[in-house]
């Protein structure tokens, strides 16, 4: 592999579509500081790094698998993707498998970020095998990921969040497909790596570096650990999905170390969201968060805030004078 690739993945990762915002502004950040970074020569870039985002792509009114946001993915503002051959082919391939993936890409002082956005709508009606049984491809990813790492499709795609699961799942899938296809390994597992080892530590693969934002990417680095692939792997939490659940009395729960989860824990995504033990790193943007990390899933993470830049650091007092009754009368209002 002639090229570095640092892939910054994540559900709101991508052109900023009418509906995004909170950890697409995050992952912007996180890509066009790395740019910086390199350009000013803080960070030295290996020869030919190349940052990529990637992220879903809903392309018309009703792609997006939550029908509320109706999210839909605006790439008009950026040029052609300039890949070299070996980016290319593997897209070229990625497409062969029924994997679309949209591409562009725009330049940050002297530094080029490239969009994937894979578009996970149609993989139920894409036509794939496993294990020589025809099937979806959507049903593919979910045979898989049950042989992988026992993910209870089943189970969770009938859940009322099932749609969400499973476009994660597919999300993720496709992410660490292009990554495995890169590398050029042939699928292999754990125990494979391990004994041709000889016992020996794996060396990651310096070719790609993975940081993925959230559960709705966890799956990836988890895949890629599984099938052999040694990446550096970065996963960050944004929150936990217990300690959303839990509110305020997480804070007492963390006190007393006690690890059962609330009530209202969705079971299939927080399925993903403990896949981030496979990650080399595992990051949280809070100590609360990684404290929750560690309480319910066992996961030892470290502390590292999100930062974003604000160009204005003049407050329009006028917009916030009118803001202020808006605002008061939301917390004013008695309960139904």
């Amino acid at each position: 592999m002639g090229n570095h690739f640092i892939i910054i993945a994540g559900e709101e990762a991508g052109p900023a579509s009418n509906k995004m915002g909170g950890i697409w502004n995050v992952i912007d950040e996180e890509a066009h500081t790395l740019a910086s970074l390199f350009d000013s020569g803080k960070i030295k870039a290996k020869e030919n790094t190349e940052i990529l985002v990637a992220g879903p792509y809903f392309g018309h009114r009703g792609a997006d698998w939550n029908r509320g946001l109706n999210r839909i993915t605006d790439m008009e503002g950026l040029a052609p993707l300039s890949s070299d051959g070996e980016l290319e082919k593997c897209l070229k391939t990625l497409e062969s498998e029924g994997i679309k993936v949209f591409t562009g890409e725009e330049m940050a002082g002297e530094t080029r970020i490239g969009y994937l956005q894979f578009q996970t709508s149609d993989y139920g009606k894409i036509r794939s095998s496993y294990m020589g049984k025809e099937m979806t491809l959507e049903s593919r990813i979910k045979a898989e990921a049950y042989e992988l790492l026992g993910l209870d499709s089943l189970k969770y795609e009938s859940l009322p969040n099932g749609a969400e699961y499973t476009h994660y799942l597919s999300l993720s899938h496709s992410i660490s497909e292009l990554i495995r296809l890169l590398i050029g390994s042939a699928p292999r597992t754990a125990d494979t790596w391990a004994e041709e080892g000889a016992g020996k530590d794996l060396i990651p693969c310096p070719g790609i570096s993975l940081h993925c934002h959230e559960f709705g990417t966890f799956y990836a680095p988890a895949r890629l650990k599984k099938l052999g692939i040694p990446i550096n792997t970065v996963a960050t939490l944004h929150a936990t999905l217990p300690g959303r659940a839990a509110g305020y009395s997480s804070i007492q729960k963390r006190r007393n170390n006690d690890s059962t989860w609330p009530p209202g824990v969705p079971e299939n995504l927080a399925s993903l969201e403990a896949l981030a033990l496979y990650a080399d790193t595992v990051t949280a943007v809070g100590e609360s968060t990684r404290q929750e990390a560690r309480l319910f899933y066992g996961i030892n993470g470290i502390v590292i805030r999100n930062g974003i830049t604000i160009e204005s650091e003049k407050i329009d007092w006028n917009r916030k004078e009118l803001s202020s009754p808006k605002r008061s009368s939301l917390f004013s209002q008695s309960p139904a």
